[in-house]
């Protein structure tokens, strides 16, 4: 069945009563396989980007071509896929679900996705001029993350970047800074750290715009994943007077460990209005990403 088979609802209704027609048992196989393909997909994301809850993603839908290919192949287990194949599914989800390229055409684009995939090894090269067919875009260059910091990442126009941020920190093996490791943490023990916190920022920094205020204080530099309890005891705390106590976890969490940057009050001067420092930490931030 094609995608605008199953989202068009008349026509959805239609192919149901044709499935149903199916003998029972291999309609069961086909679904088993199904579900195995889909499981597989979910273990081999939690395994290699830490990924273990739906809501960490800006869109489900790369997870369809990669359970594709996982039923086509025939896959009963991860140790099974060549590293290459690992490699080029990873690249291509990131890619796909950074830059949204689902979130338009869906049907068109998924279906066509979908044909290409065979039991062989995962299209990557094929999927990528399907990409380029769409005009859309292939790489994910600096300037697209540095565009985290002149937005709110905690609304949905930022979902990817904090989906970036969350990787980036599983990858560099960054903790919660309460000793676990992201990646084996639940999505509902971690709480988006506020660096600066929020009102403390919102104390000090005298900024007419209230966009561009709110993009300061949530911006991609100003933000991390920790504890939900760490997160509470810091509260309304500015850097310097916990960032010490947690110094060995904050540097996998890209932050830096010059002093000077976590004030904001050495830059209190005319046509400053206490930003400078705070845009010091930002820079630094974004080193990482290069």
């Amino acid at each position: 069945m094609k995608q605008t088979q199953i989202s068009k609802v008349e026509q959805f209704k239609r192919n149901i009563k044709k499935i149903k027609e199916y003998d029972s048992n291999t309609s069961t196989e086909i679904f088993d396989k199904c579900h195995k393909a889909m499981n597989l997909t979910i273990q081999l994301l939690r395994e290699k980007l830490g990924l273990s809850n739906s809501r960490f993603l800006p869109s489900q839908t790369p997870l369809i071509p990669i359970a594709k290919y996982l039923y086509t192949k025939g896959i009963d287990s991860l140790d099974k896929l060549e590293d290459s194949d690992v490699k080029n599914i990873i690249n291509w989800f990131v890619l796909t679900s950074f830059h949204g390229y689902y979130s338009s055409q869906t049907d068109t684009k998924l279906d066509k996705d979908l044909e290409i995939i065979e039991s062989a090894y995962f299209p990557w090269e094929k999927l990528i001029d399907n990409m380029q067919d769409k005009k859309a875009r292939v790489k994910i260059t600096l300037d697209d993350i540095k565009a985290g910091l002149n937005m709110n990442v905690l609304r949905l126009q930022g979902r990817a970047h904090l989906f970036m941020l969350y990787i980036l920190l599983v990858r560099s093996q960054a903790d919660d800074w309460n000793g676990v490791l992201l990646s084996q943490r639940k999505f509902n023990e971690l709480a988006k750290h506020h660096i600066f916190p929020k009102e403390f920022l919102e104390q000090n920094l005298e900024l007419e715009e209230p966009d561009a205020k709110e993009a300061l204080i949530n911006n991609l530099a100003n933000i991390t994943f920790i504890h939900k309890d760490i997160n509470s005891e810091i509260e309304g705390h500015p850097p310097q007077e916990y960032m010490e106590d947690y110094i060995d976890s904050a540097r996998k969490h890209f932050i830096p460990t010059d002093k000077n940057l976590w004030s904001i009050d050495q830059c209190m001067h005319a046509n400053c209005c206490g930003t400078r420092c705070y845009h010091k930490h930002q820079r630094n931030n974004i080193q990482l990403w290069q």
